[in-house]
């Protein structure tokens, strides 16, 4: 086989598919594994897998990706939506933000019933106005939303749940325009 000035023969190509094909063995997988953790903090964790293959690698990434626990608005009950924003797309923006909340205060939601130990509830009550010159509450964050515990057992929890981001864009008004939202 040519392909212009290299040559590559087929006993070449036949030894490198067999070292690549050899059995899987654990403990060469751990001798040959190296890792190095270079940052951490309460958002991320960064470091340095070395020896390992990519397919290997991207399955221990989509693992910590599904196992992280994790809580997010998924029912929206709108009472009055002016903007220009359709109420479903509102919705489904809500429900991409991350909330920040203890995992370990909670159980996973089995049933269609919402409990102080599987949710949590939140509101969100804005009106943009126009004072003179100077226009207010023109853009919705999602430091604007507000948590509203269940009962005396979740105003106890630490740390108080709300988004992860305080500057998440969610919508911007125009003056005159609202947005009410409980859940």
């Amino acid at each position: 086989m040519s392909i212009s000035k290299y040559t590559l023969k087929n006993e070449e190509i036949m030894q490198e598919y067999t070292k690549k094909s050899e059995q899987f063995s654990l403990k060469n997988f751990i001798n040959g594994l190296e890792y190095e953790f270079n940052e951490y903090n309460d958002e991320e964790l960064i470091f340095t897998l070395k020896g390992i293959d990519v397919a290997i690698a991207n399955t221990l990434r989509r693992i910590m990706i599904a196992e992280v626990p994790t809580m997010a608005i998924e029912n929206v009950i709108i009472y009055q939506n002016t903007s220009i924003i359709p109420d479903e797309v509102l919705a489904h923006r809500l429900g991409l933000i991350p909330i920040l909340a203890n995992p370990s205060d909670f159980n996973y939601k089995t049933e269609t019933e919402h409990s102080t130990d599987t949710s949590i509830k939140f509101k969100l009550n804005i009106k943009c106005k126009k004072e003179g010159e100077k226009i207010i509450d023109s853009e919705v964050y999602s430091n604007h939303l507000e948590w509203i515990p269940f009962d005396q057992k979740q105003n106890k929890l630490i740390p108080k749940p709300r988004p992860v981001d305080k500057d998440i864009l969610i919508a911007k008004l125009a003056p005159g325009q609202v947005i009410i939202i409980r859940k």
